[in-house]
């Protein structure tokens, strides 16, 4: 089954539930990003708790039949965000076609701001449940404001590990600590510095997030071949991380 197929077999399913208010699409779509490999990020809205059970039993019944569920992975409760959430990969179609279906019943945490998650691809609204939400921008300042202050200090705490276990020629404890905490911080910095919506998103879309030039610059210190390449991106890396980290702290100060 192709992925518009599913899409519209999902959608047919939600529309015909009478406790199901409004469903919609996030994710790639939501940015005009979508193509044949995407997912499909569902998000639907109960009008109340109980109607989840009740809704998921029928989408289940009806994807069970075609195109068949290969695989089931429901987040557990409580989720983070305070919904239901379950992935599925199914029979019959690409493993690329996962549904990540969210099912609400309250107007929190329901990935509607514009700046962060796009704008929402609506295939139904029945009670003007989805428009867009307000980002509050001088909230996320303090946290960048914060952050940006414990990324600069623990970088020059840490990158001294990597130097560490390169002399002791222990690659898999070297690129743990190069990965883990110094690539993970320039991301950080750069997001903070070009992408502040969405400094917290690690390397998702990072193509996307930042200019071409430091992009480019950012994707080969990913790939290392050996210890001498590690620590020559190592030093790259530096170089790079600590413009960006004063320039993030004089934007968000």
């Amino acid at each position: 089954m192709e992925r518009l197929a599913l899409l519209e077999r999902i959608v047919d399913v939600l529309k015909n539930q009478k406790n199901v208010l409004a469903c919609w699409e996030g994710g790639s779509a939501a940015f005009g990003q979508n193509d044949m490999l995407s997912d499909i990020d569902c998000q639907a809205f109960l009008d109340s708790s109980e109607a989840v059970s009740q809704v998921l039993h029928a989408l289940e019944t009806t994807l069970a039949e075609s195109p068949g569920i290969r695989f089931r992975h429901e987040v557990p409760q409580p989720a983070w965000h305070g919904h239901f959430q379950c992935f599925y990969i199914f029979e019959n179609t690409s493993p690329f076609h996962m549904l990540d279906l969210v099912l609400m019943h309250q107007k929190q945490n329901m990935f509607l701001e514009t700046e962060r998650h796009g704008t929402a691809h609506v295939f139904f609204d029945h009670a003007q449940i989805c428009v867009p939400q307000a980002w509050d921008t001088a909230a996320n300042q303090l946290k960048i404001k914060a952050r940006v202050q414990q990324i600069q200090n623990s970088f020059a705490v840490f990158h001294h590990l990597v130097d560490k276990e390169i002399q002791r020629n222990r690659p898999i404890d070297a690129m743990h600590f190069y990965s883990g905490s110094l690539i993970s911080r320039l991301v950080e910095v750069a997001r903070m510095v070009h992408c502040p919506d969405r400094y917290d998103y690690s390397a998702r879309y990072l193509k996307r997030d930042l200019p071409g030039e430091l992009y480019n610059q950012i994707e080969p210190l990913f790939y290392v071949s050996d210890l001498n390449d590690l620590a020559f991106k190592k030093q790259k890396l530096c170089d790079l991380f600590y413009p960006l980290a004063i320039q993030a702290a004089n934007l968000h100060n």
